[in-house]
């Protein structure tokens, strides 16, 4: 729900592909692929263990297997396929990024009257900001304990609880609004950071269970789908706020439109990939935990 269901790089595609069926089938085709990701980013560090053994800093694990396994023409490809995938990555998060501060805050809340040409000039200069900002705080990572992946990771834990909670009130839930999104958004990073906080510190060698980020992203989940519930009732609903009820889920929404069911027929069938991608991660957490 967080990766996939809230990711703008996803979201995005899906909104420009050419079909209801081909944007269904683009989700599963990439569960298919991450289905890979144990394989590439778990045996490598399996392979560098048995061949240096340990005591390698995390972040030089790939740089050491590069310049010890390749040669020379391979160290450059890779290189070269290393930095395309960082620039696609880093452009789709300033485009996301400016479109959301030009749209949803510049034109929302500042001007509500901007023109097209001014929303252009503003994105372009919130892109810059954004890279500076993001310069500025790269050198934090050196002092992350555990290396970049697990920096990923614990930020994600104090994100991925509010904002599935959020999604999911939105979809199934009627009477959850705008104030209470906020709100659950804004208390569940919080409680997130607490937890981390208290894991670590509380008694002589913190809490143990709420150490693994697994575990506090699931306590925080649960903290922000009760923070959801109690300020839908509690706060307020803002009275100019429209209520659509086509945004509630329902099963005309697993439906493919009427000139699009001949496609999804046989091979193409996408409840049958579906279930394929569901078993064979099941199978690989089953046969991996």
């Amino acid at each position: 729900m967080w990766y996939v269901g809230t990711n703008q790089f996803y979201i995005q595609r899906c909104l420009g592909a050419k079909s209801e069926w081909d944007a269904k089938m683009g989700v599963i085709g990439c569960g298919f692929l991450k289905l890979f990701l144990p394989f590439i980013i778990v045996f490598p560090g399996l392979v560098a263990f048995a061949k240096f053994g340990p005591g390698l800093a995390e972040d030089a694990v790939y740089v050491r297997m590069v310049k010890e396994f390749l040669p020379p023409i391979g160290q450059g490809v890779l290189l070269a396929a290393l930095i395309a995938a960082i620039m696609s990555t880093v452009s789709s998060v300033l485009n996301s990024s400016s479109t959301i501060w030009s749209i949803d805050v510049y034109q929302r809340f500042l001007r509500t009257n901007a023109s097209e040409a001014e929303l252009v000039r503003v994105g372009r200069w919130s892109t810059f900001v954004i890279i500076v900002i993001g310069t500025a705080f790269a050198p934090m990572l050196l002092w992350w304990q555990g290396g970049i992946f697990i920096y990923i990771q614990d930020m994600a834990a104090f994100l991925a609880p509010p904002v599935s909670v959020i999604f999911l009130g939105a979809f199934l839930w009627r009477r959850a609004h705008g104030r209470a999104a906020t709100f659950t958004l804004v208390f569940g990073i919080l409680s997130g950071i607490a937890l981390k906080v208290l894991g670590q510190v509380w008694g002589p060698e913190g809490i143990d269970w709420l150490q693994p980020l697994l575990n506090r992203a699931a306590v925080s989940w649960v903290i922000c789908l009760v923070s959801l519930v109690v300020s839908t009732f509690v706060i307020p609903q803002n009275p100019h706020e429209m209520y659509d009820p086509d945004t509630i889920w329902n099963l005309r929404w697993a439906r493919l439109p009427r000139h699009e069911r001949p496609l999804n027929r046989g091979r193409r069938n996408l409840m049958m990939w579906w279930l394929l991608m569901i078993a064979a991660s099941a199978g690989l957490f089953a046969i991996f935990q």
